[in-house]
């Protein structure tokens, strides 16, 4: 940026005072767990009326996923789980999905333009189910225009309920 002229060089220079390289998570699974319980505590001090706990066997199955979206997707994917788990224990079908074979590897195969799509999908599902289907709502609560949330639940096959 600053060979670009959009970023000034004298600033640069008093920023870049250390380099540091985080690995991604993939480079470092043992704290894939660490990090999952890290969440899920943080998500039980906020709802202590709906306090979750992950199977181990998932808790294996997650350790071994790539997380390409590092710590952030990690984060998301509990968040979900916590959100959108019936009971207390959150399972496989809670991160992949219902049928997903937790003793196999991780879900890595699918192409990361679909995977994102479901995610998109499952957000924008439960975000207008918390606003009762309420375009207006949800979009503001999102913060996009009602069009564009109208063109993504278009684009991903979500139905809209008629607003008043």
């Amino acid at each position: 940026m600053v060979e670009e002229g959009r970023f000034r060089e004298d600033l640069y220079y008093r920023i870049n005072v250390i380099h540091l390289r985080i690995p991604p998570l993939r480079e470092r699974k043992e704290d894939i767990v660490w990090f999952m319980q890290h969440f899920i505590e943080a998500f039980n001090r906020a709802h202590p009326e709906e306090a979750r706990r992950i199977d181990p066997r998932t808790q294996e199955a997650l350790a071994r996923y790539p997380w390409p979206g590092n710590v952030r997707e990690l984060k998301h994917a509990v968040e979900r789980a916590c959100i959108l788990s019936p009971g207390p224990v959150l399972g496989a079908d809670a991160f992949f999905g219902e049928g997903q074979d937790v003793g196999a590897e991780a879900p890595t195969s699918r192409p990361l333009a679909d995977y994102l799509m479901d995610c998109e999908r499952d957000y924008l599902r439960m975000v207008l189910d918390q606003h009762g289907g309420h375009m207006t709502h949800s979009a503001e609560a999102l913060g996009i225009t009602r069009k564009t949330l109208w063109e993504k639940m278009r684009r991903l096959g979500l139905q809209a309920r008629d607003e008043p």
